[in-house]
């Protein structure tokens, strides 16, 4: 059986998108998505949110910055991608992020 790495989901942004440009003039982009998840707690229901961390790479990551502010809501696309590393002190390590490649911002609800 081979493999699926495929993610789509919906939240809103839990901060504002950041985007950094290297010297080898490649882009990188992260965020974090806020996700909620309802659950019965005491017979009431109630939300529960879940923080993804996410990358977008390239032009991708140039183009997107200027709409991925705090609290847009937004749907992505993508693969799960971990990152692994070692600190100056010589500690490993290792986050999950959804590597994005695609985007679609929605409007926001108008409030009543």
């Amino acid at each position: 059986m081979q493999d699926i790495n495929v993610v789509a989901i919906s939240g809103n942004m839990a901060r504002d998108f950041e985007t950094r440009t290297y010297t080898n003039g490649s882009t990188v982009g992260r965020g974090v998505i806020a996700v909620n998840n309802r659950k019965k707690v005491n017979g009431q229901w109630a939300d529960e949110a879940s923080f993804v961390d996410f990358v977008v790479f390239g032009q991708r990551a140039q183009t997107v910055s200027q709409y991925l502010k705090k609290g847009t809501p937004v749907t992505l696309q993508g693969n799960l991608l971990q990152e692994r590393w070692t600190s100056q002190d010589g500690t490993q390590h290792s986050r999950l992020s959804v590597n994005v490649t695609g985007v679609r911002v929605h409007a926001r609800a108008q409030q009543t």
